[in-house]
């Protein structure tokens, strides 16, 4: 791309960690952001990020046109998932230079053409008002991921701070899922595990998506544009997936028992609770015209997974097998995924009348889960119809919402 975009990534954890130091590596002007100037002075220090991988995922992580990088191997050990062994990995790092690296957010986005929202769902609202003041004319924000409604969610509180004046031409948009499985290893180091083949993206207004697709194709040709943000959305299965594996595993993390999150957490009949609310999922993407696919199949097509159910899908996901359960139950599995993930599902349910007893009953575990410590209400701060400004527009007018960036 001859006249390449400026990239800012704001979050500075595990995703947006692997996405800034990515970036960097190949070739882009990037900044990156974190609210907490503490969990980045180490990086400041640097002047970036280094980026590890095994040599086995080079060709999913690298461009093909992409050469003359700096890089190195190291060895490292760690606890294979299959034998509890030490092993011995062989590694590729590259260092990836990142030419601003702040907690003024003002500083990162304002000569930004893209601003990559890489931080927990729950932190979007906070994100978005942060940005609000600073945003120009011609950006393109995209969230990876939007969770469920993400996008809706920003649009509105962009929109909001700017009602009394002319707000800039921007577009929004989300990502389905995000793309890497990564962990920050090292105070400057953060490793990926794995990269799905296909990411889903589309934007508010739906016609731009291409727009959005062209402008990061060097970068992500992973991202594949989709029909609607409401497709991205009911496509989103970290709700479906860590609200259940996380409630069913709580004595264990609560005993300071290390698992692996999915290679241990997930039985066969773990896994049957999960194609449960899979269904109440399918469902509401059936009763709202939305085409998206069963989370079986969507480990096939993002991981190359193999296996006749659920189950054997989940084992045979190579990325998964080194991911490390949560060591407290205040954790972003409950704190993000229900307000973000279910509730929305929930609430999209009521007002298509489509049951959710099963996703409502996880949204009641959680709570109950949390009352220890936390009385915490999702409803009230979720991602409903009401707290979305949706709750007295038809479908199809939620459509041509989303279809033109108007309501």
């Amino acid at each position: 791309m001859e006249n390449k975009p400026k990239f800012a990534v704001l979050g500075a954890g595990h995703g947006g960690r692997a996405m800034a130091a990515y970036l960097a590596t190949v070739g882009y002007d990037v900044s990156l952001y974190n609210r907490t100037s503490e969990h980045i002075k180490n990086i400041q220090h640097a002047g970036g990020i280094f980026l590890t991988f095994t040599p086995d995922l080079e060709d999913y992580i690298l461009p093909e046109h992409m050469d003359g990088f700096e890089s190195g191997q190291k060895h490292e050990y760690s606890l294979s998932p299959e034998t509890d062994e030490i092993i011995e990995e062989n590694l590729t790092y590259i260092f990836g230079k990142i030419k601003i690296i702040s907690s003024d957010i003002e500083n990162v986005i304002k000569d930004r053409d893209v601003i990559m929202v890489v931080v927990p769902a729950s932190a979007h609202k906070y994100i978005a008002m942060k940005c609000a003041p600073h945003l120009r004319d011609g950006q393109t924000i995209i969230l990876n991921p939007g969770r469920c409604l993400g996008a809706i969610e920003f649009h509105k509180i962009i929109n909001d701070y700017y009602k009394d004046q002319e707000s800039p031409d921007l577009t929004i948009a989300e990502t389905q899922t995000f793309i890497y499985a990564s962990r920050r290893t090292k105070p400057r180091t953060v490793r990926i595990l794995g990269v799905k083949n296909s990411i889903d993206i589309a934007a508010i207004p739906s016609k731009k998506t291409k727009d959005v697709v062209d402008l990061v194709r060097d970068v992500y040709p992973q991202f594949s544009p989709i029909d609607n943000v409401l497709a991205t959305s009911l496509g989103n299965l970290s709700g479906i997936f860590h609200v259940p594996i996380t409630i069913l595993n709580v004595t264990r993390i609560d005993r300071k028992r290390n698992f692996k999150y999915y290679m241990d957490g997930v039985t066969k009949h773990a896994a049957t609770i999960i194609e449960d609310l899979d269904k109440e999922r399918l469902a509401i993407a059936e009763a709202m015209d939305v085409k998206t696919i069963s989370a079986r199949k969507w480990l096939y097509q993002s991981y190359d997974s193999v296996g006749t159910d659920l189950y054997e899908a989940i084992q045979n996901t190579h990325a998964y097998k080194l991911i490390e359960n949560p060591k407290s139950i205040n954790h972003r599995y409950i704190w993000e995924d229900v307000p973000t993930g279910l509730i929305p599902l929930s609430s999209l349910g009521n007002k298509m009348d489509v049951p959710t007893p099963m996703i409502d009953s996880f949204i009641n575990l959680a709570e109950s889960l949390f009352r220890k410590d936390f009385n915490i209400d999702f409803f009230e701060r979720g991602r409903t119809m009401e707290n979305l400004g949706l709750d007295n527009m038809t479908v199809d007018e939620i459509k041509e919402f989303i279809e033109t960036g108007y309501k």
